[in-house]
């Protein structure tokens, strides 16, 4: 009797312990649908940096970047009023290549039907706002970023169901972390 209440301890908490983001990360607003923006001013290619993600399962956490992106910040008066980047999906790397080859399937980012996600934003003091489509849903979404004259920076979670991508072994909410520089 008692192994079995063990067990059965043991197996309950291996279901219910999922790991999950820090606490101390800021969560993306995800709304509907919203308007294209124009943006104006200086263009400046940003060329280095990364955009990595961390996504969440039952006690584990697995992590990835993408490695083909392209980004364009726009200032004016030597401030940083928005951007555009578009990702390139085929090129998300996990250093698991199952985990890697599932990702891109069709249980999570399709990436042979949508092989892109674009972003475009405008920034206001210390917050993105702006559209950010994935797998064919542009939505709008807000976060903190820490722009300077030349690097975006920003950490945040967002909820991926928003964007058609729900799965029962995953968490909804994953990390996005991007550092984007001159």
């Amino acid at each position: 009797m008692r192994k079995t209440t063990i067990l059965s301890l043991l197996l309950l908490l291996s279901v219910v312990a999922c790991a999950s983001p820090e606490d101390n990360v800021d969560k993306a607003t995800v709304g509907e649908q919203a308007k294209s923006q124009d943006l104006d001013g200086d263009k400046l290619t940003l060329q280095s940096g990364n955009i990595s993600f961390s996504g969440y399962g039952p006690g584990k956490s697995h992590e990835g970047k993408f490695t083909n992106w392209t980004t364009t910040i726009y200032k004016a008066n030597g401030s940083v009023e928005g951007g555009e980047a578009t990702i390139d999906m085929s090129s998300m790397e996990t250093g698991i290549s199952e985990l890697t080859a599932q990702l891109k399937g069709d249980a999570f980012f399709q990436v042979d039907n949508y092989p892109t996600a674009t972003f475009s934003t405008i920034i206001e003091g210390d917050v993105a706002n702006g559209t950010l489509t994935m797998r064919g849903m542009t939505k709008r979404i807000s976060f903190p970023v820490n722009a300077s004259r030349n690097q975006i920076r920003a950490d945040f979670t967002v909820d991926l169901s928003q964007f058609g991508i729900s799965h029962p072994a995953t968490r909804d909410e994953a990390r996005i972390s991007f550092d984007l520089r001159q």
